[in-house]
């Protein structure tokens, strides 16, 4: 017997959840997850969209290159908030 995917997600009206119909892959705590639901894999994706975050200006909001120590546009220094 296969197990399903323990998460629950929206149904595509939006108006209702159930469980995810994907085949587990993984237990975590008692829990089975699929390669999408995973929890491991879920915190991964944040974090690498946290430090897309984080490389931002913020007045500007343009992308800033790693090299780059001030923003071109505004003349930030990389990380100020202001």
């Amino acid at each position: 017997m296969s197990k399903e995917c323990s998460e629950l997600v929206w149904d595509s009206g939006g108006w209702r959840q159930s469980h995810c119909m994907k085949s587990a892959t993984v237990e975590r705590d008692g829990k089975w997850y699929c390669g999408i639901h995973d929890p491991l894999k879920v915190q991964e994706r944040n974090d690498k969209k946290h430090q897309a975050y984080l490389s931002r200006c913020c007045p500007c909001g343009i992308e800033l290159k790693s090299y780059w120590h001030y923003c071109p546009y505004c003349g930030l220094k990389k990380g100020a908030t202001k």
